[in-house]
């Protein structure tokens, strides 16, 4: 759950928050909301929090402290902060759009590699990591299993699912439900027994007024489902939204059972926030399968994205500076240089504006200068 929802679900006030942590109601309320702490205040504020909201019956655990407890710079996280927020990933998307046509033409590019234009099968990279994470999600399905995919903001896990979605959606055997409810944050868990009786049953079904007899008819329908040889999977994007009470929920559906067979599968796709939450609520966390999109190799990943336009890395580095921007992305010298494609498309794209800043004529490439002198170490530490 946000800080914002831990609060509002404790006795706590802003004033009393703001009395506790010795500053303004006004800097209380900015803090709850998510828009950062007064300088150097963050450590000591979240101390005293976690202590009123342990008194209060709030489970600490469940609270996603990463995304909440920064200190306020004035319009939120600092880039090239580690903390995992998404502010950063913001400016590492707009990055990606400062491709302006003298830089393509500098490159002799044309059109922008690393723009999302995703149409059909050829233009997603194959990734042996990714497959593994796609088989699980079909392994979920097949065995009515629960499964969590964790991914930070970039790291392919929309191009994965959105892959394995329309290969469910087009099987006759399948039931995929997906809540389309827009505010994730706000989710219910009757907003999810009304997708899944309407993606069984078809939007003509009545659901029923009262919980009981709505329960009743979910697990009628599940039933009726499985007799037919029908898997139907409950798949939740955004997952790391889900409450305390979502969550009690799922594993209520996970338990529906004709005889020893489920009737359900479960497909969680969220953020690390959603990791932490589960570590932290045992009944779901010992029941579930993690698994996490791991980085893609660098130099694999843009091979395939520049050659996707008629390029390639040897076409925008010169052999000194490839080398330079491979090793920005490994942890030790002879390890493999691994990263998500949204923090490596954003790292070339500020080695070729660099490269144009410079005065760079058509045909030269990025050397190692370009690349040592990139912003501070923000793509490894992120990668």
């Amino acid at each position: 759950m946000t800080l914002k929802e831990a609060v509002g679900q404790s006795s706590l006030s802003y004033r009393q928050i703001a009395t506790l942590c010795g500053f303004s109601k006004t800097a209380a309320t900015r803090g709850v909301n998510g828009l950062g702490w007064p300088r150097g205040r963050s450590e000591t504020v979240r101390s005293v929090l976690e202590e009123k909201l342990a008194e209060s019956g709030i489970e600490i655990g469940l609270v996603d402290w990463d995304a909440a407890m920064y200190d306020h710079e004035g319009a939120g996280p600092a880039v090239g902060s580690t903390q995992k927020t998404t502010g950063y990933e913001g400016t590492l998307e707009v990055e990606l759009m400062q491709m302006d046509r003298e830089i393509l033409r500098l490159f002799g590019l044309r059109r922008n590699p690393f723009s999302n234009d995703i149409e059909d099968d050829a233009d997603v990279w194959k990734f042996h990591g990714w497959q593994r994470v796609e088989d699980g999600i079909r392994d979920a399905v097949e065995e009515r299993g629960f499964l969590a995919v964790i991914a930070h903001s970039g790291a392919g896990k929309t191009t994965i699912m959105e892959g394995v979605e329309a290969e469910m959606v087009s099987r006759d055997d399948v039931v995929w439900s997906k809540p389309h409810l827009m505010e994730r944050d706000c989710m219910r868990a009757d907003h999810l027994t009304h997708a899944l009786i309407a993606d069984i049953a078809g939007d003509a079904e009545v659901v029923r007024a009262s919980m009981e007899r709505r329960s009743r008819q979910l697990g009628r329908l599940l039933a009726q489902a499985y007799q037919e040889d029908r898997k139907v999977c409950l798949y939740i994007d955004d997952a790391h939204f889900c409450s305390a009470n979502v969550l009690r929920q799922l594993k209520r559906y996970y338990e529906e059972k004709v005889g020893r067979f489920r009737l359900l599968a479960i497909v969680l796709v969220g953020l690390p926030q959603l990791k932490r939450k589960l570590s932290a609520f045992e009944e779901i966390g010992n029941r579930i399968r993690v698994l996490e999109v791991p980085p893609c190799p660098v130099d694999e990943y843009l091979e395939f994205k520049l050659g996707r336009v008629g390029s390639s890395p040897s076409k925008l580095f010169d052999e000194q500076g490839w080398a330079a921007f491979l090793g920005r992305f490994r942890a030790r010298s002879r390890a493999k240089a691994t990263a998500r494609p949204l923090v490596i498309n954003a790292t070339c794209v500020k080695a070729m504006a660099a490269l144009h800043r410079s005065g760079a004529t058509e045909g030269e490439r990025i050397g190692r200068e370009i690349v040592d002198g990139l912003p501070g170490a923000a793509a490894r530490r992120l990668a």
